[in-house]
Formats: C-alpha cells, sequence, structure tokens
C-alpha cells in the first residue's frame, strides 16, 4: 500500500489519541494506524494498481471456488492489538470466519497480500512483517512490481516467518490455500503488459 506518514493529525482532533483520531476518520480515508502514528494513502501508480487488482481477482474467485473462506480487499482494517492495518489483500479461512466484524477483521487474517511501493516498503518489510507473524498470521505475500519479484513467508512452530523457496518452475505454491500457485510470468508478463488474469485463472481450473 502506497502511503506516507504523519505526526500532525488535523488541528480539531489535537487533543484526541491516536486511536481516536483513527476511529474518527472518515470511511473512505485510507489510512493505516502503525505504533501510534496515523499513515495515509497515496495514490498508487498503473504498475502497483494492476498488480492489486490481479491479486486480489486471483484470491476472490479461487477461494469462492474451492468454499474456504472470505477475501479482503484493500481499505479493509486488520485490528492487530493497537495495531490498525489496511492490507492490499486478506483472506480469513472458513473456521476464523468469527473475526470477521463489519468493519474490520479483528485479530490475524489467515493470509495478507501487500504490494510494495517506494514509500512502504520499510514498512511492509519491518514492522508488517515483524507484526503480522506475532500477531498469528500465518502466510505474508509480497508483491514488488518494480523489482518483479514475489516472496512468500509461511509462519513457522517458533511462530517467525520463514521466505518459501520457489519450485522448479519458478511457480510459488500456498501453504494457506492449497493448490493455489503464483507464477512470475502471469504477474509480470513483459514490458507494457498488464498481468495476465486469465492465464491465472485457467491455470487454477476457473473459466
Amino acid at each position: 500500500m502506497a502511503t506516507v506518514a504523519t505526526t500532525r493529525p488535523p488541528p480539531a482532533k489535537a487533543r484526541l489519541s491516536p486511536w481516536e483520531q483513527f476511529d474518527a476518520l472518515p470511511d473512505d480515508t485510507k489510512a493505516e494506524l502503525i505504533d501510534g502514528e496515523l499513515v495515509y494513502a497515496m495514490p498508487v501508480n498503473e504498475r502497483h494498481n494492476a498488480v492489486q487488482l490481479f491479486i486480489q481477482t486471483v484470491l476472490s474467485l479461487y477461494v469462492v471456488k474451492q468454499g474456504l473462506g472470505r477475501v479482503f480487499a484493500d481499505q479493509f482494517e486488520m485490528r492487530l492489538g493497537l495495531q490498525r492495518f489496511v492490507p492490499d489483500a486478506s483472506f480469513v479461512r472458513i473456521e476464523h470466519l468469527d473475526r470477521v466484524l463489519p468493519t474490520r477483521i479483528e485479530g490475524p487474517a489467515d493470509l495478507v497480500v501487500e504490494v510494495l511501493s517506494p514509500d512502504s516498503v520499510a514498512r511492509d518489510r519491518g514492522v508488517k512483517l515483524r507484526d503480522y507473524a506475532a500477531a498469528g498470521v500465518q502466510e505474508y505475500w509480497l508483491l514488488d512490481p518494480e523489482t518483479e519479484r514475489i516472496e512468500v513467508y509461511a509462519r513457522q512452530p517458533d511462530g517467525a516467518f520463514a521466505l518459501l523457496a520457489p519450485d522448479r518452475t519458478g511457480a510459488l505454491a500456498s501453504q494457506v490455500l492449497p493448490g493455489l500457485r503464483l507464477r512470475p510470468e502471469w504477474l509480470w508478463p513483459g514490458t507494457g503488459r498488464p498481468p495476465d488474469v486469465l492465464a491465472a485463472l485457467r491455470a487454477h481450473g476457473i473459466g
């Protein structure tokens, strides 16, 4: 998620705590609250948007087809203790749907996806990597449009994330969503071409 941090809340809310400020934001405000700091989202570029739409589409249709749970797009909050995260996409298993409230996921999603941007990479690889693992997120995907890299982290028994290795074809398999794979050429099919959603869906028997 492309973001910009600020420590200067609107004057009218200057006496509110950061959590009260966050809760008072209009529903359409794109923001997170991380370590007590409001982080407002900035408009994303075309490549970021295309990758975000690809992963939301593939995840949603795969999960619906398999009857595995629910997928949430960007702007749906995941609340982990005092942190207020808004991933680019998230998945909650059917057995954990009690965590889903009308306005947020209370506790960890089972799988979280972040699309990297230059201003968010430090948080996505830093505090989010740390807090997602600590809170019980089982799988964390980082998609980098600039380097055309896919990283899949799986939570280990000791509570830490471990980076999964691709198979011999370069595909990365999800451990949380059995049978789901990501291939680099679907996301990065070539200069000037958008992610190949149809190829990804056909490979998973959808469409």
